[in-house]
């Protein structure tokens, strides 16, 4: 419910009032009622125009893929990126922060989705051009996206190599019960010759029969579960207890939010497969990010962009 009160006869501005007020509602959660506010009002204008650059920005290919490296717990050898998106934009690059979630209100997400997917295409042809060896690269892919009828067609057509590129779902993607739409187009992801893996394993409530259910190739301990493992006994037994069930299953274990050598060594211990965070490196330009990747050729230097362009 959203509440509202306007000058006498001002319809007009009393619907609008109780239409921020309703909103406001309605992000606070289920059950909830609130009361329109001057704050409300420029917190609402301020969303607005955030949601047309992020319109803007679709439309225009400002979205692009940051990269940050996951390594091997006991090589130390890169063995896979995770594609961040982020948005080009004259104050800078802008992080999932500024709009994953208006994008996602407003079913933008299947497009956002798409673009870096083709981006990160782009990229793997353009390092394997330049006689690089880029690791597997995971994507996310969203719910909505997911319960795309047309998915695996699109991905057909993209001619994507096996075993280069990896899905990354959302855990509460596979909470409640998959629909038959998502299983059919898991299935044929993986006839793709595409992995599967969960994202944020831990930050919500996922079972073992959904883990058994889905059996992805990777899973993703979320960072609120990783950091305090560090230093409280805790949250070690439960990454711990994690690990043996997905070693169990066959499932590889990458941790994320590993920002100190203590803690890749205590991740290490426990048995996690592959790490992830700020001890390896932050997320980084395609141009960048190629000083990781090992070559065939000893004598072949850095990706030549403008060469390849």
């Amino acid at each position: 419910m959203g509440l509202a009160t306007a000058p006498k006869n001002d319809a007009n501005t009393l619907l609008s009032y109780s239409d921020i007020a309703l909103y406001e509602a309605k992000r606070s959660g289920r059950n909830r009622d609130a009361l329109f506010s001057p704050e409300m009002d420029a917190k609402t204008a301020a969303s607005r125009s955030m949601l047309e650059k992020i319109r803007r920005g679709i439309d225009n290919g400002d979205f692009l893929p940051y990269y940050q490296v996951q390594v091997n717990a006991k090589s130390g050898q890169v063995v896979g990126l995770e594609a961040l998106a982020r948005r080009a934009s004259p104050g800078g690059l802008r992080t999932p922060v500024d709009f994953l979630e208006l994008a996602a209100m407003n079913g933008l997400l299947e497009k956002l989705d798409d673009m870096i997917l083709r981006k990160v295409l782009l990229d793997l042809a353009r390092w394997t051009l330049a006689d690089l060896d880029p690791p597997r690269v995971s994507v996310n892919l969203s719910a909505a996206r997911l319960e795309d009828p047309t998915l695996p067609q699109k991905l057909a057509r993209l001619a994507i190599l096996k075993g280069r590129v990896s899905f990354e779902l959302i855990e509460t993607i596979f909470l409640d019960k998959l629909s038959n739409q998502a299983k059919a187009n898991i299935a044929a992801i993986r006839d793709l010759g595409i992995g599967i893996e969960i994202d944020d394993l831990g930050s919500g409530h996922a079972s073992l029969l959904g883990l058994l259910e889905l059996q992805p190739d990777r899973v993703k301990l979320d960072r609120l579960l990783v950091i305090p493992a560090g230093h409280s006994v805790a949250p070690r037994t439960l990454v711990s207890s994690l690990v043996q069930i997905a070693r169990a299953l066959g499932i590889e274990v990458v941790a994320e939010g590993v920002e100190t050598e203590q803690l890749a060594d205590t991740m290490a211990k426990l048995g996690v497969d592959i790490l992830q965070g700020y001890a390896f490196g932050q997320p980084q330009p395609a141009q960048e990010i190629v000083s990781h990747f090992r070559s065939p050729d000893p004598t072949i230097g850095m990706c030549n962009y403008a060469a390849l362009d």
